[in-house]
C-alpha cells in the first residue's frame, strides 16, 4: 500500500467520505481513477495538502495502479506531476444528522472511512452532535493495520472513542450474518500473542492494540453498541437524540451482513419501550 501526499496547486475544501480522480498522464492520457481523501475534513477550511493511500489491485495481469506502484519506472514519485479532479461524492447519511458514528470497514475499505475518523477525531471537529464514534476494522492479514498506526491510538477530548480490530485469516469462508466460526492464527512478525485463543494483543506503533482474531458477529456488535449509545445519552448533560449512523465500505458479503444486521435492531427497536436507538445505514460507493 502507497502513501500518497498531494500538494494541490489550488487549495480545495472537501468533506469528510469525499474522493477525487487522479490521472497520471506517464502512465495514460486517458485514465483516471477514484481514490478516497483519507486527510481530516473542516467546514470552513481548504487545505493544498491531501493524503491519499493506493493499494495495487490482486490481478496477476498489469493494472493502472500495480504500474504505479510496482512497475519498473515507478510511475508516482515525489518529482512527478499528477493531474486532479474533485472533490466527489457525498454521505448519504449526514454527518450533523446523528449522535453516534459507526464505521465498518473491510479490508482497504478503511480507507473513504478514514476521512471521517479523523475528522471526528480531530480537536476542531465540526460535528459537536457527535458523542460517540466506533471503528470496526475487518481484515484479512493484521499487517493492514499498521497502515493506520498513528491514528487507531488517536485521542479525543471530545467524543468517545472505540476501535475494534478482527483478523480473519486465509481459511475462513465469506463473510455471513450469523458466522461465528473462530480461528486461532499467529503471526511472529507482529508480536502477536494469543489470549484465550480468540483475542490478541499486538504492537502497532507504540501502543498495544486488541485484535480479535475472528469474524465478526454484526448483529452482536451493533446491539451493543445501540444499548451503550443509550447509556451515553442517560449519563450526558447534553443528551443527543439523533440515530447511529452506520457507514460502510469493503466486500460486498460484509456490507450486506451489517445492513441485515441494523434492519434487524431497527424493528426490535421500535418495539421496545421505551422506542430504542434507529440506525441509519450508509454504503460508501464512487459516484459522480
Amino acid at each position: 500500500i502507497l502513501r500518497v501526499e498531494l500538494a494541490l496547486n489550488k487549495p480545495i475544501q472537501f468533506k469528510p467520505g469525499q474522493f477525487l480522480m487522479l490521472n497520471v498522464t506517464k502512465l495514460s492520457m486517458l485514465q483516471w481513477h477514484p481514490f478516497s481523501i483519507c486527510t481530516s475534513a473542516t467546514s470552513t477550511n481548504e487545505t493544498n495538502h491531501v493524503t491519499l493511500f493506493i493499494k495495487p489491485t490482486q490481478d496477476k495481469h498489469r493494472s493502472w495502479t500495480r504500474d504505479l506502484i510496482e512497475g519498473p519506472k515507478k510511475k508516482l514519485t515525489a518529482s512527478k506531476v499528477v493531474h486532479v479532479e474533485g472533490p466527489f461524492g457525498t454521505l448519504s447519511v449526514p454527518l450533523e444528522s446523528v449522535s453516534h458514528v459507526v464505521l465498518v470497514a473491510g479490508g482497504i475499505g478503511v480507507t473513504p472511512l478514514m476521512s471521517i475518523y479523523n475528522t471526528i477525531t480531530a480537536p476542531a471537529q465540526p460535528y459537536p452532535n457527535v458523542q460517540q464514534i466506533t471503528l470496526i476494522w475487518v481484515a484479512r492479514k493484521p499487517q493492514l493495520f499498521h497502515v493506520f498506526a498513528d491514528r487507531l491510538a488517536q485521542i479525543s477530548n471530545k467524543v468517545q472513542v472505540k476501535v475494534l480490530l478482527f483478523a480473519t485469516g486465509h481459511n475462513l469462508e465469506p463473510f455471513t450474518p450469523n458466522h461465528q466460526q473462530m480461528q486461532q492464527i499467529g503471526d511472529a512478525d507482529h508480536s502477536a500473542a494469543k489470549v484465550g485463543g480468540d483475542v490478541g494483543v499486538c504492537t502497532i506503533g507504540d501502543e498495544p492494540v486488541i485484535i480479535h482474531w475472528e469474524k465478526p458477529t454484526f448483529l452482536a456488535l451493533l446491539s451493543d453498541i445501540q444499548d451503550e449509545a443509550a447509556r451515553t445519552a442517560a449519563q450526558s448533560q447534553t443528551p443527543s437524540s439523533g440515530p447511529i449512523g452506520v457507514y460502510t465500505c469493503g466486500p460486498y458479503p460484509c456490507m450486506v451482513a451489517v445492513e441485515r444486521a441494523c434492519m434487524v435492531l431497527n424493528s426490535k427497536a421500535k418495539k421496545s419501550k421505551p422506542k430504542g436507538r434507529e440506525f441509519i445505514f450508509h454504503t460508501e460507493t464512487f459516484e459522480l
